[in-house]
């Protein structure tokens, strides 16, 4: 049954932030996004998901092992290599995003052009994945005081 006593929840509607990909190739890579809205859905994701995350964010040592290798390794040319796909991904991303939904919301007046503003999870769209994308292409913090990068 229904409780109808019960407090109403307000929920983000679907988003692809709620992806564990994305958000663990950010981890891996040692790239941390400042958007509260990302840290959000992480509630939205399983627990084992949402664990995963925490997991790799703490224990991935990829950007130590980076900042430790000679300026012209083959490590750091991967990784940059990496971190530029993501961001190329990501500015795909906000093209196809801007294509299929913000361009026919802004020519449909209905219910639906609010996506034009905001995205099915509830974030200003277009703005959102720009920030994303932009702190997805600075280069990570590469060094860690106090963490050696041994593995020790």
């Amino acid at each position: 049954g229904c409780s109808c006593e019960a407090t109403p929840l307000r929920l983000s509607g679907g988003s692809a932030a709620q992806s564990t990909i994305l958000q663990s190739i950010d981890a891996l890579l040692g790239i941390r996004h400042e958007s509260a809205f990302l840290a959000e859905m992480v509630d939205y994701m399983h627990p084992a998901h949402r664990q995963l995350l925490k997991d790799l964010a703490a224990e991935t040592r990829l950007p130590q092992l980076v900042a430790a290798s000679a300026p012209e390794s083959r490590l750091r040319a991967a990784h940059g290599r990496a971190v530029a796909a993501l961001a190329d991904f990501r500015k795909r991303h906000i093209g196809l995003v801007s294509r299929y939904i913000v361009a026919p919301a802004g020519r449909v007046r209905t219910e639906f052009a609010s996506l034009a503003e905001r995205g099915t999870g509830g974030q200003p769209l277009i703005q959102f994945l720009k920030e994303v994308r932009d702190e997805g292409a600075l280069p990570p913090p590469l060094s860690d005081p106090g963490v050696d990068g041994s593995g020790d």
